[in-house]
């Protein structure tokens, strides 16, 4: 039965897909539940599984273990959830609390203010819409460059240039309104 789902799957049968989906969605959700202890997490990552599977349906290999398929997508995905919490975690303890060992007056605020709206209308408004895409998953989400690749479907070269290009950008931007120097990349 599941071979013949799979085989309609890879040929891009979305009904095929949803009793698929309905067939494995409770059990790969109590899996990823006793694992992560989060309800919400859980059906994040059960959610995400499916959508891999689906994006990938033309690779799919309907003579092969369908459960064991959508186990390994969602504990590679699992990883991928605690390797970002702890790229965030590494960069919050890398800072200490800047409020306790500086003491900042209005005019250093008002500058960091600044400085942040900068920033993110610079972000925001002089990237193209791919390259803000490609900053944001690896700045803000803690995305590899080799993960934003596969997420997007593009080059991890791609991926290294749009960066490059997001940096430089973000530099002269930087250097003019706030006289603020970068070493050269």
């Amino acid at each position: 039965m599941d071979r013949e789902l799979l085989l309609k799957i890879t040929q891009g049968d979305y009904q095929a897909f949803k009793e698929l989906f309905y067939k494995y969605y409770k059990s790969l959700f109590t899996t990823l539940y006793y694992r992560t202890q989060d309800k919400d997490l859980a059906d994040e990552l059960a959610q995400q599984t499916f959508v891999k599977v689906w994006l990938n349906r033309k690779v799919l290999k309907p003579h092969k273990s369908f459960t064991a398929y959508i186990n390994t997508l969602s504990t590679n995905l699992l990883k991928d959830h605690f390797r970002r919490l702890k790229v965030r975690y590494d960069y919050v303890a890398a800072f200490p609390d800047i409020n306790r060992s500086v003491t900042w007056n209005a005019d250093d605020a008002l500058a960091a203010k600044e400085l942040q709206q900068a920033v993110h209308h610079i972000v925001n408004h002089k990237l193209a819409p791919k390259c803000r895409q490609i900053f944001f998953l690896s700045r803000v989400e803690g995305l590899s460059n080799k993960e934003i690749a596969g997420q997007l479907l593009i080059s991890k070269k791609t991926v290294e240039n749009q960066l490059y290009s997001a940096l430089k950008i973000l530099h002269r931007y930087l250097e003019k309104d706030f006289n603020i120097y970068f070493k050269k990349l």
